[in-house]
């Protein structure tokens, strides 16, 4: 869902990610957090989103693991968008 999402985007998650870190480990919110997330093996965001985004590209092409293919399930939309439907059209 966040592949492609704004830089302003990724920018509030990771600051996020850093408060939340300095909550887990019960630190103050004015030191650097890098040195709090490597012990937690938390992944910067935009790294976390593109780790995601392989992983399900993987799963719903090659079908492997088969318990992560399982559970997976393509959304088809409710109605039809406009786009779709001008594409099935000739001009």
């Amino acid at each position: 869902m966040l592949h492609g999402a704004p830089a302003a985007t990724i920018v509030k998650l990771q600051w996020a990610n850093k408060n939340l870190a300095h909550d887990v480990c019960q630190r103050g919110g004015r030191k650097d957090a890098a040195p709090l997330l490597r012990p937690l093996h938390w992944l910067p965001v935009k790294q976390r989103i593109t780790q995601a985004s392989v992983l399900t590209h993987k799963v719903l092409t090659t079908s492997t693991p088969p318990y992560l293919h399982d559970i997976l399930t393509v959304a088809a939309p409710a109605k039809p968008m406009r786009s779709a439907v001008r594409a099935a059209r000739p001009c």
